[in-house]
């Protein structure tokens, strides 16, 4: 009986204390610890959708009624750019265990772009003299190319990356188009602006290989309210905002 006491003293302690380490077990890194960290490089191909708004303001002067006045116009009007847009990337992944967080500069060449046409009437006064004005201009907006760095955030699920990430997008608009103000001649102007963007973004990555990972992303910018074109006659404004639906395929050096 002794005996059997000193043995249940020593025993159940022990099964106890291994019952508990079953359910008390610390997190732990996945089997390849390695997977979705390192350099990396890069490729994207998507589709870009977004919208420009125009503001178009100050053409100058004009004769009315035989008189030469003053005529202010302004109007304010939205595009929709569309197009296949895509890049190349480098950046760098580090892991925290499953946290990873990162950097990546992603270069893009785009073929989103539309065209526009608008009537505006107005009314002019000068010298007691009152009358209205027709302008007519005709345009087209592309987004020829953006340069984007962001840091990333994501958590490793078994061999998929979930990432949230944010930054600065700067990218170059070309505006081109011919205005003409009631019965003056037209005038044309062409203008390539850079604008700089907030930039968000999220996606998921796949771990095909333990170098090479395919994935989906979203990307959105919005740009700051900027003069694209300025003379004599007339003044044009923009503000763009751009959203991007890409695959992508990354190497990893790790």
């Amino acid at each position: 009986m002794k005996n059997f006491l000193l043995l249940s003293v020593a025993v159940i302690p022990m099964i106890y204390g291994s019952a508990w380490a079953q359910t008390n077990i610390p997190p732990v890194c996945d089997e390849c610890p390695k997977a979705f960290q390192g350099f990396n490089v890069g490729a994207n191909i998507g589709y870009g959708v977004g919208g420009v708004r125009t503001k178009v303001r100050n053409f100058g002067t004009t004769t009315v009624n035989n008189a030469l006045v003053t005529q202010g116009a302004q109007a304010s009007s939205r595009m929709d750019v569309r197009g296949v847009d895509g890049g190349l990337s480098v950046g760098y992944l580090h892991r925290f265990c499953n946290f990873v967080a990162g950097i990546d500069f992603t270069a893009n060449w785009v073929g989103s772009s539309t065209s526009a046409r608008s009537i505006i009437t107005t009314t002019a006064n000068g010298a007691n003299i009152a009358g209205s004005v027709t302008a007519r201009a005709s345009y087209k907006i592309r987004l020829e190319n953006s340069l984007q760095l962001a840091a990333k955030l994501g958590w490793v699920i078994d061999r998929t990356l979930p990432f949230i990430k944010l930054g600065w997008d700067n990218s170059q608009w070309k505006i081109s188009g011919t205005a003409v103000l009631g019965n003056n001649s037209a005038f044309h102007v062409s203008r390539d602006k850079r604008f700089n963007a907030f930039l968000w973004g999220a996606g998921v990555d796949f771990l095909m290989t333990r170098n090479f990972t395919l994935g989906a992303e979203y990307t959105g910018t919005i740009a700051g309210d900027k003069n694209i074109i300025k003379s004599n006659d007339a003044a044009v404004s923009m503000k763009p905002q751009y959203n991007k639906f890409a695959l992508t395929a990354k190497y990893i050096f790790s």
